[in-house]
């Protein structure tokens, strides 16, 4: 797997996860079906999946954990990330453009001062 595919399965995994909490099977099928939707390589395995939060956390400073009562994974939001937040903010626009570059006609950036 590239780079480039590895750091959208990464993207994708905390989008799932975003949404609200899944098993491994409901995250398994999701990757799936953004694989065939965007003619990638997402599939991961058990093993893989807890390499890949592992990854996660390492970069984006994102946990992910198994919730034993929901018998399934969440994000663990007890502490809040400004520069993760900023950081899949611009990851969304950028797979935005990408995935309908004909459409950055229509694009409209705000005027802000930047943060680093």
């Amino acid at each position: 797997m590239s780079t480039k595919e590895t750091v959208k399965k990464y993207h994708l995994i905390i989008h799932k996860l975003r949404k609200s909490p899944a098993t491994l099977t409901e995250i398994q099928e999701y990757l799936l079906f953004e694989s065939e939707m965007r003619d990638c390589n997402f599939k991961t395995s058990s093993r893989t999946f807890k390499r890949d939060c592992d990854d996660i956390a390492e970069i984006y400073g994102i946990e992910i954990v198994y919730d034993f009562s929901l018998k399934a994974y969440k994000i663990d939001d007890s502490i809040p990330h400004e520069a993760e937040t900023r950081i899949m903010v611009a990851f969304d626009v950028i797979e935005a453009f990408s995935l309908s570059y004909h459409l950055w006609v229509y694009g409209l950036f705000e005027h802000r001062n930047p943060h680093g």
